[in-house]
């Protein structure tokens, strides 16, 4: 199996390593080879989420333009913030449907309200990587509020102020997560593992197991 390109545009940091350990993991689990290319808006991050949509409008149209620069899959990260789950996913794919010089796949990866909250999920996995769980998150849309919970709950569990607000464990909590665990506590979390398994799936089956299916 040739390996598979992967887009990834994510709106900080934060979501471009979350995001990115989960397409990884997921993508191990199926024996996919993919290699991600990363686009972060970083640099960014106070300019809202106008910003973020104008930016990934350029980034779609310049992926339709540059024929040398093929994607089996782009991804998109972006929280839904206080706009909700839905309405946001809706917002993100209308985006999509919109850019005429862009014509390939596209996954969403819509956080609901923001992406730190999809590591406090599992206080097991939590527990595993740091040695202390977390407790389990509410659902409030309030500004850097699962910023602080991650940050905290690193704090209880090690002693120490972590560096990167939790995101540098970030890679080994996504490794630990049980996916059927945490299944149903973040339609957000479960929009998108459907949607990445489903194209990965699909790039596993071979051309036999496909003319047998036919």
């Amino acid at each position: 199996m040739r390996s598979k390109t992967v887009g990834l545009f994510a709106e900080d940091q934060a979501q471009e390593s979350i995001v990115s350990s989960l397409v990884e993991r997921l993508a191990r689990e199926r024996g996919v080879v993919i290699q991600i290319r990363r686009a972060s808006m970083t640099g960014n991050l106070l300019t809202g989420h106008g910003s973020v949509k104008k930016e990934f409008r350029v980034y779609l149209r310049d992926l339709g333009r540059d024929k040398r620069r093929r994607y089996d899959l782009v991804i998109v990260a972006t929280d839904a913030n206080c706009l909700g789950f839905k309405r946001r996913l809706n917002e993100m794919k209308k985006l999509v449907e919109n850019q005429r010089e862009f014509s390939g796949e596209v996954a969403f990866a819509i956080p609901y309200p923001h992406v730190e909250r999809w590591l406090l999920l599992d206080s097991a996995a939590f527990r595993d990587v740091l040695g202390h769980g977390c407790s389990a998150p509410d659902s409030k849309c309030a500004k850097d509020r699962y910023k602080e919970l991650l940050r905290h709950a690193v704090h209880e569990a090690t002693g120490l102020w972590p560096d990167f607000g939790g995101i540098e464990f970030a890679q080994d909590i996504v490794k630990a997560i049980d996916f059927g665990r945490v299944r149903g506590r973040d339609k957000s979390l479960d929009s998108f593992l459907d949607e990445v398994n489903a194209v990965f799936n699909r790039w596993s089956i071979r051309p036999m197991e496909l003319r047998k299916q036919s």
